[in-house]
């Protein structure tokens, strides 16, 4: 078991300060992805990139990417998904919407089995879902919350298995 340590990084991606619609942005995906070796290092990276890539799914109305990278029987990872689908589904437009990390902790890792879980410290920005015809759909405080993202490495591909609710 490694030893948890402290990373600290800025927010993942910076929040639009305009409107965007889900329906119709087009965006580049994420590229960075961490492949191939197990380590603590690679296992915070791969946290970070689930969050690039969840708002980039979020932005453009394009979960593909976001199904690809998590395991099928991870419920939150297809709740979140299938949001994404709806709101593009719904024409929605997502103000703020964007999830950063301030620090990232390993908490477990196991060589053997390849897993590890990492507690993030995540955070948000006040936001809105607003609907096509303007009115609020819904309405989110910002906050700064601990969340662990259990994932594991399968032929040389980084997976999440679960995510905070």
């Amino acid at each position: 078991m490694t030893t948890p340590t402290t990373s600290t990084s800025q927010p993942v991606t910076p929040s639009p300060t305009t409107p965007t619609s889900v329906a119709t942005v087009s965006l580049p995906a994420p590229t960075f992805r961490p492949e191939g070796t197990f380590n603590e290092d690679d296992a915070i990276g791969f946290a970070a990139y689930y969050l690039q890539v969840l708002n980039y799914a979020r932005a453009s109305g394009d979960p593909t990417l976001l199904r690809s990278i998590s395991e099928p029987d991870c419920q939150t990872c297809e709740t979140l998904a299938a949001s994404v689908d709806e709101h593009r589904t719904l024409g929605y437009t997502s103000i703020n919407r964007d999830v950063g990390f301030e620090s990232a902790e390993l908490l477990f890792s196991d060589p053997v089995k390849q897993e590890a879980d990492v507690n993030l410290r995540l955070v948000t920005k006040d936001s809105q879902l607003v609907g096509p015809d303007g009115s609020i759909v819904n309405e989110n405080s910002g906050s700064v919350t601990d969340g662990l993202v259990q994932m594991h490495l399968r032929d040389g591909h980084w997976y999440i298995q679960a995510l905070p609710v």
